[in-house]
């Protein structure tokens, strides 16, 4: 029998001073009235975030613990399975330092893990803000959510129609019993990214649900630039394909189509040297034109003015770019 009173919420952070404190304070927060073991793993920042935790620890009611924890290894996954190996509780909720929870995250996820009788993963949609106030960082977290730029992910896309609990194949961060954790043989540490959809891939390959209950809304903020952009969705590209790779499947259609792109692109500038560029323009065209017309609806019909429009053109290619480049990298490095 799952003792409910008691949850560990986990997260891993590394060099987040920006965003540590209102993070870990939107766990301290929430409306659970039970005991909450708030374990924050470092991956060695080198700014203040740890002097921050530290400094919120004097301030914890009675029901909330904080502990720090550090990881020399700096990856994710790591962090996860040491959070996870140290948490008391028999309930485990994973949020990031770069997100905000509402109030009733703990509470939601609980309760729907309770539904579904702790077979399986419960989480969320996510909102996402831009990470900072700048024009081209406001098009990058339109982009970030947008069918165009991501692909179908419910919980990025997910409408507010949308009001029930659904079965999907993946939820960002998410909760579980830590007898799941140890029956799938925790986070698998050789998977640098994509941690999360492996184990719940890997989670449903035994049976379990992942079930997203929209009610649970997150706040993410997404990078602030098109090179920190570039960066993110390049790994995300390579790891996605170790982990089609690990797993021996065929790439989803949201995974795939980036990298057949990048492929099409290279291989009609190669045609287009040696015969004509005809092929290369049309293609080049086709791919433009839904990216200029999604990013003129976007500026002017939403009201975000031409400036925004103009923001928006580039951020779609940089997402295809960097993820396409990642999974044709990911394919070469076979090992």
């Amino acid at each position: 029998m799952l003792n409910k009173d008691n949850v560990t919420v986990i997260m891993p952070a590394y060099n987040e001073e920006k965003h540590i404190r209102d993070a870990v304070n939107k766990v301290v927060n929430q409306k659970w009235s039970g005991n909450l073991e708030i374990v924050v793993v470092d991956g060695g920042s080198t700014d203040r975030t740890a002097a921050i935790m530290k400094e919120i620890i004097p301030t914890l009611p009675p029901n909330r613990s904080l502990q720090i924890l550090y990881n020399p290894q700096k990856h994710i996954p790591v962090s996860l399975n040491m959070a996870c190996l140290h948490a008391s509780s028999d309930i485990i909720v994973r949020t990031d330092a770069h997100t905000y929870v509402p109030d009733d995250y703990v509470l939601e996820t609980v309760n729907t893990l309770e539904e579904i009788e702790y077979q399986g993963i419960a989480g969320g949609r996510i909102i996402i803000y831009p990470g900072e106030e700048t024009c081209i960082a406001r098009a990058i977290s339109l982009a970030v959510r947008h069918p165009l730029g991501v692909g179908n992910a419910a919980y990025r896309t997910l409408g507010s129609d949308v009001v029930k609990p659904l079965d999907v194949d993946t939820v960002p961060f998410g909760a579980f019993s830590k007898a799941l954790w140890e029956d799938l043989g925790g986070y698998d540490e050789s998977l640098l990214f994509d941690e999360d959809y492996d184990l719940n891939y890997r989670a449903r390959e035994k049976g379990y649900r992942v079930v997203l209950n929209p009610k649970i809304v997150l706040t993410y903020f997404s990078r602030k630039n098109l090179n920190l952009l570039w960066k993110q969705y390049f790994r995300y590209g390579f790891w996605a394909y170790k982990f089609c790779q690990k797993h021996k499947i065929i790439p989803s259609i949201r995974r795939f189509i980036p990298a057949a792109f990048v492929i099409g692109f290279f291989l009609l500038l190669l045609v287009g040297f040696f015969w004509t560029f005809k092929l290369f323009g049309l293609y080049l065209l086709a791919y433009l034109l839904p990216i200029i017309m999604v990013s003129l609806y976007e500026g002017l019909k939403k009201k975000r003015g031409m400036l925004f429009s103009l923001c928006l053109v580039p951020v779609f290619p940089v997402l295809h770019f960097s993820y396409g480049l990642g999974s044709i990298l990911s394919l070469i490095k076979r090992k």
